[in-house]
């Protein structure tokens, strides 16, 4: 097809389902087939019913060589930055479930700073973050919700009481305590 070199690129968690894209120059894209000790084998992410693409990759260490079989579909230009705009945006979604979709979107494309215009739409980039962020847990209905230890900083809950049909939750981090050990006097003030 081409025989110019081909520059191969790894993105972490590119993929549909999170696993490892590999993006090349001509923009085309394969997935992780089979992994050993000495090598990977990457297969081309074209697998629809009406157009099965059999092309492959097999990469040792650095060195990334094309199988025997050719594509049977044209590359995808700006596939490799579409690719790292979508691993962004998924990753940040993960690790902060609680930061609006759009702020995500818009740190990631500044994390890239390109001038391509083969990125994807912007809602489209806030749609995935939305799905990548459904790990977020329910609004509780009740007092009897239990605490997602996940998500609060670990000595931030300080006691959780339950009294007469009632519920407290305290929060403070040490700094505070502190602050509050000092303190000769204390205002209160509860959300009932």
């Amino acid at each position: 097809m081409v025989d110019a070199p081909t520059s191969y690129h790894v993105v972490e968690g590119g993929s549909r389902k999170g696993g490892d894209l590999l993006t090349d120059s001509l923009g085309f894209q394969c997935v992780k087939k089979r992994v050993t000790s000495v090598s990977t084998s990457w297969i081309c992410s074209v697998r629809t019913k009406k157009n099965r693409c059999f092309a492959s990759v097999s990469q040792q260490g650095n060195t990334f060589t094309r199988g025997p079989k050719e594509h049977n579909h044209g590359g995808n230009p700006g596939a490799q930055l579409r690719a790292q705009a979508i691993s962004l945006v998924k990753a940040a979604a993960r690790e902060d479930i609680y930061k609006s979709s759009g702020k995500i979107v818009t740190n990631a494309l500044l994390t890239l700073a390109t001038d391509e215009v083969q990125l994807p739409k912007v809602s489209n980039l806030q749609r995935t973050a939305n799905r990548a962020q459904q790990l977020r847990p329910k609004h509780p209905t009740d007092l009897e919700f239990e605490i997602a230890a996940a998500h609060i900083p670990s000595d931030f809950l300080q006691r959780d009481i339950h009294h007469e049909g009632h519920r407290h939750l305290i929060f403070a981090s040490p700094l505070q305590l502190s602050f509050l050990s000092k303190s000769k006097i204390w205002f209160i003030d509860g959300t009932f």
